[in-house]
């Protein structure tokens, strides 16, 4: 019975679909199984929330008024006359099988059916997707598994009014409200980052060494992560001159470094790419990237502070320094 409830069920939706979306739709494969039903179409635009819901209320309308199902074998011509859905690129006899759904549907079909269309029960359409070009893809469930997925849904719903205090009919403007909150407070952060990452850059820069007349900035950045270092090099790289910065932090139990070497240090041979991959492959990574810039990580943060030790000796070499 699972499998003829979905069965009807793909008639009704391909039904609806034409009626909603337009007569250019045609079934374009389907699967029917006891829990589901997929039915894929030829439709060359994306469908909206509306039109699923549309295309959702139809078809449950239509199990409500429990029509009758009705199956006759009668030849091709005849059932062609009558307006009858046929598969396209599909072989047919001269004699054929017809199911139509009383007032709704007439399709060319040998699979099982339900006798009335009251027997499918609730009809959910769980998703719609592409599948290829002029293709799309609709999911369902009838049944039982409707039914067990509102149930799911109703408790979901139920948990997280429980969570916000609020009444199912409030959750939605209560979830509005919060989400309205996290954004003002996350553009806040990003301010309050922005300005942090100003501070950070310029004591950072104080305690640059002098390398053959370049400055270097090598240091472990606690608690920083990694869009902080990356704002702090940013901000090197349009800012100044002459200047190397290669800083790492410790985050989820690895070592992250990133580096920056002023456009004119390029000149003189130095690679932000080169040494952000030696000092990488000291905490047991690797990476690289641009002459300006480059990232990497690596698996071992406690050796972090150690590895960028050595970019003075690392800058001072490429520059013939000895």
């Amino acid at each position: 019975l699972a499998i003829a409830r979905n069965h009807t069920a793909t008639h009704l939706l391909h039904r609806a679909l034409r009626e909603v979306l337009g007569s250019h739709v045609k079934q374009a494969g389907s699967l029917v199984a006891p829990e589901r039903l997929r039915f894929d179409f030829v439709h060359h635009a994306r469908t909206t929330e509306e039109e699923i819901g549309r295309v959702e209320a139809l078809v449950n309308r239509a199990v409500q008024e429990d029509r009758e199902v009705r199956t006759e074998v009668l030849p091709f011509a005849e059932a062609a006359k009558r307006g009858a859905m046929a598969l396209f690129g599909e072989k047919y006899g001269e004699r054929v099988r017809l199911v139509s759904v009383e007032g709704f549907s007439l399709e060319l079909c040998g699979g099982t059916h339900v006798a009335r269309t009251g027997e499918i029960g609730p009809f959910l359409v769980v998703s719609e997707s592409a599948i290829g070009s002029g293709t799309r893809r609709i999911e369902a469930i009838t049944g039982a598994g409707a039914f067990r997925r509102i149930q799911e849904d109703r408790e979901t719903l139920a948990r997280i009014s429980r969570v916000l205090r609020a009444t199912p009919e409030e959750a939605l403007q209560r979830v509005e409200s919060l989400h309205e909150r996290i954004q003002a407070l996350e553009k806040e952060l990003a301010k309050a980052r922005t300005s942090g990452a100003g501070d950070r850059a310029r004591d950072l820069l104080d305690r640059a060494v002098p390398v053959n007349g370049v400055r270097v900035v090598a240091a472990v950045v606690d608690g920083a992560d990694s869009s902080s270092l990356q704002g702090i090099v940013d901000r090197y790289q349009s800012e100044e001159k002459s200047l190397v910065a290669v800083l790492g932090t410790k985050t989820e139990g690895k070592a992250f470094v990133v580096g920056m070497v002023s456009r004119d240090l390029t000149e003189k041979g130095l690679s932000a790419g080169d040494l952000v991959g030696k000092v990488a492959a000291l905490v047991g990574g690797r990476g690289g990237g641009k002459p300006t810039f480059a990232q990497a990580g690596g698996k071992e943060p406690e050796k972090l502070a150690e590895a960028l030790g050595t970019v003075p000796d690392l800058v001072r070499a490429a520059l013939g320094g000895g």
